[in-house]
């Protein structure tokens, strides 16, 4: 968080992505983002509603970007 500086979630490990695919490791945040974002749009917190969707939104954009960087190699 730019915030607080906070950098991890308690008991989750750092995991190393190198050698991930960027555009799995991108749809699978979406997919958590997703979840998360709707559990806000349930609960009803409107600042937390508009953080999440601007983050769809953001892995919505990189993985178009990955797509057609990969197609433009195929």
């Amino acid at each position: 968080c730019d915030e607080c500086d906070w950098s991890s979630h308690p008991g989750h490990e750092v995991v190393d992505f190198d050698g991930f695919d960027p555009l799995t490791l991108a749809e699978a945040q979406r997919e958590a983002i997703r979840g998360v974002h709707e559990s806000w749009v349930r609960n009803g917190n409107e600042l937390m509603i508009e953080y999440t969707a601007n983050s769809l939104a953001a892995l919505e954009e990189l993985i178009q970007k990955l797509r057609a960087q990969g197609d433009r190699q195929d």
